[in-house]
C-alpha cells in the first residue's frame, strides 16, 4: 500500500507485466468498441443498434467483433454474407 497524507492507496501501478497487460486489453477493448459503434452509426445503422454493437464488442471482445464484421453491411447496402 502506498501511504499519500495519511491515505493508504493500493499499488495500482506496481502490479507488474500481468497488470500492464490487463490494462493494454482493457484499452484495447474501449478502442474497439468505440470503432464498432461509431462504424456502425457511419453505415447508416439506429443509435440503439449501434449501442448494441458496443456493448457486445465490449464484453466479449474477439467474438464481438467477429459478429459484427459478419452482420455489418458493405457501403453499398449489399450484405457480406
Amino acid at each position: 500500500m502506498v501511504n499519500i497524507g495519511g491515505f493508504s492507496l493500493p499499488n495500482f501501478f506496481n502490479v507488474g507485466a500481468v497488470g500492464f497487460f490487463w490494462f493494454l486489453q482493457l484499452i484495447l477493448q474501449i478502442v474497439l468498441s468505440t470503432w464498432a459503434y461509431r462504424d456502425a452509426r457511419q453505415r447508416g445503422n439506429s443509435k440503439e443498434f449501434a449501442i448494441i454493437v458496443m456493448v457486445g464488442v465490449l464484453l466479449v471482445p474477439l467474438a464481438g467483433a467477429i459478429v459484427y464484421f459478419l452482420i455489418r453491411e458493405d457501403r453499398n447496402d449489399k450484405p457480406i454474407i
